[in-house]
């Protein structure tokens, strides 16, 4: 089981620090919550998935050995 999961499961949650009690909430309505943030998340990555992937721009400068230039004085 995940957080989400076991979060979306329990009535409330303490938090403490020091051993000392320093929050006490109450979860009601936190499993359509984290239903809804998921199908969320997976409507993202669906999407994210979906995209072309941007190619990074071609270095100018990149040596093309196929490529002879008569301009290159550094072209043998």
């Amino acid at each position: 089981m995940n957080f989400a999961e076991e979060f979306s499961r329990k009535l409330g949650m303490r938090t403490t620090f020091n051993g000392r009690e320093v929050a006490a909430l109450a979860l009601k309505g936190s499993a359509l919550a984290v239903s809804e943030m998921l199908a969320c998340q997976e409507t993202v990555d669906a999407a994210a998935a979906a995209q072309k992937t941007p190619q990074p721009p071609k270095d100018p400068f990149e040596a093309a050995p196929d490529r002879k230039n008569a301009n290159d004085p550094f072209e043998l």
